[in-house]
């Protein structure tokens, strides 16, 4: 028996590429998106349809965290900020070593509640151990994120052949990973030697995934691509990495990336918190995204990315959480209103965007995610609002600024 159409029926519907919709609904078949406008009209279009009322509500696509470290949540509260970069991945290596293995998975799992909690849904989320797929793997069906996992590599001393290593992995190539795409990544420019970066960049481009890595972060690490020293160098001898086999390039983290070719429309920069004009011009100019981590930059000290520039250079950006190591909370309305805090000027509409069609584009998912259009599959929620908005900005407003997702009510309508 074929299942009815559902009517998602709303004081408001946004859809995030079109104007919200006042007494709106989006209409579901067997998990796609088959229509979206004003109730009534809806309710015409589909007179067989089974109706699902949420009131004083909003439906909008789930929000989309481009930037997560599940199998570091763990560290939840284990690290305290340090004001220094440096200093702080020093305090994560360790504390990292000491995590009791009991408590990985069941903290992966809390970890992926709240950000269901929270509207995400959709994630890029990067680890450098097998432990977040085996974790997916073992919940199966009850798995309750999608988007992608990235395999992180770590290879100063530059052996590409890495790459060919890990797609042979058994969890890469696992039918069952059916809940989310695997793909690789490089860790940042300054912990993959060229050669790998390269084999990386090849290697997604096959498959189709996006090009992911941390960029321009610290003055740390800009010093040590840079000119070679500082305390990046201290950190990697302490790893007993072979510093005769690692030569920085003497030149920032965006310009050697773009002369290795590694910039396009699927590369998504992480951080972008030491990026100059010419950077970001450069960015821009190769239709590259940016995913931007303004809570975890504040609990690291690194500063703020200049994320004004970015918008008025139109360049499309993402928001991610970073992990519980360096935040507090995977929580996307917190990021949200960290940036306009930072920045006053950009627009709730602006901050929206990022937050669902921003990630989607980033992550090459905006075929299936990021907005209400007719053939997505994207999950939708229902934020219940505690006040009527008397306009469709002051709908932004009200979904943008609160703070936290503790504000709300949210439904997850699959």
């Amino acid at each position: 028996m074929i299942a009815p159409v559902a009517l998602h029926t709303a004081r408001w519907v946004l859809p995030v590429t079109s104007e919200p919709i006042e007494y709106g609904c989006v209409a579901v078949f067997e998990g796609s998106i088959v229509g979206v406008g004003k109730a009534h009209e809806m309710r015409q279009r589909f007179p067989s349809s089974v109706e699902n009322r949420h009131e004083d509500a909003v439906i909008m696509p789930s929000f989309i965290n481009a930037h997560c470290h599940l199998e570091l949540s763990p560290l939840k509260w284990r690290i305290t900020p340090t004001g220094s970069f440096s200093s702080w991945l020093s305090l994560m290596t360790r504390a990292r070593e000491n995590i009791d293995k009991d408590e990985v998975a069941s903290s992966i799992q809390q970890a992926a509640d709240e950000l269901v909690r929270g509207g995400a849904l959709i994630i890029g989320d990067v680890g450098n151990t097998m432990i977040v797929p085996s974790v997916i793997k073992g919940l199966k069906d009850g798995w309750p994120l999608r988007g992608i996992h990235f395999f992180e590599i770590i290879n100063p001393e530059d052996s590409p052949d890495i790459v060919d290593s890990i797609l042979s992995e058994p969890f890469l190539c696992d039918g069952d990973m059916v809940m989310m795409d695997i793909g690789i990544s490089a860790h940042s420019a300054h912990t993959v030697g060229k050669d790998t970066l390269c084999a990386i960049k090849k290697a997604s481009q096959e498959s189709a995934m996006p090009f992911t890595l941390h960029i321009a972060e610290s003055d740390e690490e800009i010093e040590f691509l840079t000119e070679g020293t500082g305390p990046m160098v201290n950190i990697m001898r302490e790893r007993g990495r072979d510093m005769t086999k690692i030569a920085p390039p003497m030149k920032g983290p965006v310009s050697y990336l773009d002369g290795l070719g590694l910039l396009d429309r699927l590369t998504m920069l992480v951080h972008c918190v030491k990026v100059t004009e010419k950077d970001l011009d450069t960015i821009r100019d190769r239709g590259t995204s940016i995913c931007l981590c303004m809570r975890s930059n504040t609990f690291l000290g690194v500063g703020e990315p200049p994320v004004d520039k970015m918008i008025a250079r139109k360049i499309n950006c993402a928001i991610g959480t970073d992990s519980l190591a360096s935040n507090d909370r995977l929580d996307i309305f917190s990021e949200m209103s960290s940036i306009k805090r930072a920045f006053p000027h950009i627009s709730p509409v602006a901050l929206v965007n990022m937050a669902t069609m921003g990630g989607a584009y980033a992550l090459g998912l905006d075929k299936f995610f990021g907005s209400l259009e007719n053939s997505k599959r994207t999950p939708l929620i229902s934020i219940s609002l505690k006040e009527q908005p008397a306009s469709a900005s002051e709908l932004y407003e009200l979904i943008a600024l609160q703070g936290s997702k503790e504000e709300f009510d949210i439904d997850i309508i699959w």
